[in-house]
């Protein structure tokens, strides 16, 4: 689906404005698809934290701060200048008393909705769309199989290449759990699970593996899943340091993911 247009939907659909045609069928991408009802309940869980922001106590809170101000600025005008008689002024009821106030005041708190709206929701999306361009499942490498792997990897690895992800969790859990090996391997299965707080703290543990090779696999792996979890300072940070290092695998596309993310 495209980008846009899906963003266009999920917004539709939080804030019950889809047509029921469409939210049928949106529904049963849902049902069908655990990624992208991951991706719905995350963009509801920021549209109610916004909403929180134009919430009645905020709007009071606001309101009073405007009167202050306006009281102060009042008393200002009133100190600067001598009184003046001035000709009668006929006034015009605005109707209830405070009604403008409360108006002013319910702007305020809409300027505030819409820019913190705007602010997460375009740095949220951009972790995703970064993310998205880059992630792409491990390949097979043709490499030396470190030494703390388990005696079966090429087995639980042709698990993970057919995307049996499910199958190849199962196929670890009788492997020594603290080598980061095994760690690296369930970390990257996660992510494509899109579990990504999971993945993490097996990704960072499997970042001090001993073999290279397998340190800078696990590097690159844990910024993106930081992308995916909206951890965008830890991935830059992370991304930093690969780019760094000369003889790291995957220098060249960090520099590239940082030049996205600036």
């Amino acid at each position: 689906m495209n980008t846009d247009k899906e963003y266009a939907d999920m917004q539709a659909y939080v804030t019950g404005q889809l047509p029921p045609r469409r939210r049928r069928g949106f529904e049963e991408r849902m049902n069908s698809d655990p990624t992208f009802r991951k991706k719905v309940e995350e963009h509801q869980e920021l549209i109610d934290g916004l909403r929180q922001l134009g919430s009645e106590y905020q709007i009071r809170k606001r309101m009073d701060e405007v009167m202050a101000e306006q009281e102060k600025g009042v008393s200002a005008d009133q100190t600067d200048e001598q009184p003046r008689a001035e000709p009668p002024i006929k006034v015009i009821p605005l109707g209830s008393p405070g009604r403008w106030q409360w108006a002013m005041a319910a702007s305020v708190a809409a300027i505030f909705f819409i820019g913190g709206y705007y602010f997460l929701n375009r740095s949220h999306f951009e972790n995703q769309s970064v993310y998205g361009d880059w992630y792409r499942s491990e390949m097979p490498v043709k490499a030396a199989t470190p030494t703390d792997c388990p005696a079966n990897l090429d087995a639980i690895t042709q698990l993970y290449y057919r995307k049996q992800y499910r199958e190849t969790l199962s196929a670890l859990q009788n492997a020594d759990s603290s080598a980061p090996c095994v760690q690296y391997y369930e970390g990257i299965t996660y992510l494509a699970l899109d579990e990504s707080n999971t993945a993490i703290p097996l990704l960072q543990k499997a970042t001090r593996s001993p073999d290279d090779l397998l340190r800078a696999r696990a590097e690159w792996y844990l910024a993106l899943t930081y992308l995916r979890a909206d951890w965008r300072s830890d991935a830059q940070a992370l991304l930093t340091t690969i780019a760094g290092k000369p003889d790291h695998p995957f220098q060249d596309q960090s520099r590239q993911v940082l030049n996205r993310l600036r």
